[in-house]
């Protein structure tokens, strides 16, 4: 194949690895590359080839099948160098000996993962310091639940913090997301301040985990926008009452955050508003320029399973909890469009 003008090439369906090398041999000005989730790539010849594309800008979908560490311990490739947005799938082993190959720096980043949380912890550091210029950050964990058949083990809860220490060195992140399935997601109210000391400039914090175990209360998301003056999008997995409690007690931000346009969240289910005009002030005193339509749309759930087996038999029940959650904070919306357009009750 030889076509020097192609400059974007989206390959849907490949039975094999090998006609990449093929590919990649007549697309010199390629600048970005989807490969199809169909085929993995196992074999070095395809990775450099990729790699000694001299302008490839964006890499999407680069399903990492490597041999194992103890057959091939590093890899003996290195190029891409005009590459600045990367994703990949496959597990930390794969990531972490791959990421060095990549001689330039990297703007956005993106992992994908199915297999066990527990082997990206240690991981983590080795990636980061691939990163270090890194501006928009996206993760996405769904482990397959372990075969007891196996023995395999994984954590079934962690700390925001403790999964994101070693990335927070990453000072320039400006977009930050993070999708968790099958593993508790524990969020106090210390993280976010951990997050916002870490990432000033962050401009979108979107967290989408099942199942979230805390939730942080409208006085610290107050308290996170301001560290981070502008944060135009703040999407969390939860809010409940519990959130809103503190409305009674006339609480005031010291300062708004005029740059948020969009707060939603994943689920909404446990809100109980039993006075909508006076959660509406407290939202608009945190945050006054809030765009109301924006905020009301119910963020879409990310796909994380490939495979039917892995659907979830309390799917519907769940995505009904979500729609009766989103009708709730939606009530809240509609009085802070009317206290933003300056209505009296």
């Amino acid at each position: 194949m030889s076509c020097p003008s192609l400059g974007e090439l989206k390959l849907r369906f490949l039975r094999s690895s090998l006609p990449l090398q093929t590919v990649a041999a007549g697309l010199k000005n390629l600048r970005t590359l989807e490969l199809p989730d169909s085929v993995g790539i196992a074999d070095e010849g395809a990775l450099q080839a990729l790699a000694a594309l001299p302008q490839l800008y964006a890499l999407h979908d680069l399903h990492l099948k490597l041999p194992s560490r103890r057959t091939t311990p590093t890899l003996s490739v290195s190029g891409f160098r005009s590459l600045k947005e990367l994703s990949v799938v496959g597990d930390a082993s794969n990531v972490s000996r791959f990421l060095p190959c990549v001689m330039s720096a990297l703007d956005k980043f993106e992992i994908m993962s199915f297999g066990l949380l527990s082997p990206w912890l240690p991981a983590y550091p080795a990636i980061s310091s691939n990163l270090l210029y890194v501006r928009e950050l996206v993760i996405r964990h769904a482990p397959r639940r372990p075969s007891a058949r196996r023995g395999e083990e994984d954590v079934s809860e962690i700390e925001l913090v403790e999964l994101l220490q070693p990335l927070l060195q990453l000072r320039n992140v400006e977009s930050f997301c993070l999708a968790l399935r099958t593993v508790g997601l524990v969020g106090d109210d210390d993280m976010f301040e951990t997050v916002a000391q870490a990432w000033p400039r962050l401009t979108l914090f979107w967290l989408d985990a099942e199942p979230f175990l805390s939730t942080p209360t409208f006085l610290t998301l107050s308290a996170f926008a301001m560290h981070c003056p502008s944060l135009r999008t703040l999407v969390l997995p939860h809010v409940d009452h519990a959130a809103l409690q503190f409305i009674m007690y006339g609480f005031k931000a010291e300062k708004p955050q005029t740059a948020l346009r969009r707060l939603s969240f994943c689920l909404a289910g446990g809100l109980r508003v039993d006075d909508a005009r006076s959660a509406a002030k407290l939202v608009v005193g945190i945050f006054p320029m809030l765009d109301v339509l924006a905020s009301a749309v119910l963020p879409q759930r990310v796909h994380m399973f490939s495979d039917e087996s892995q659907a979830d038999p309390t799917a519907q029940l769940k995505e009904a909890h979500r729609q009766d959650g989103a009708i709730l904070w939606a009530m809240v919306l509609e009085e802070v469009q009317k206290l933003q357009l300056g209505e009296t009750p």
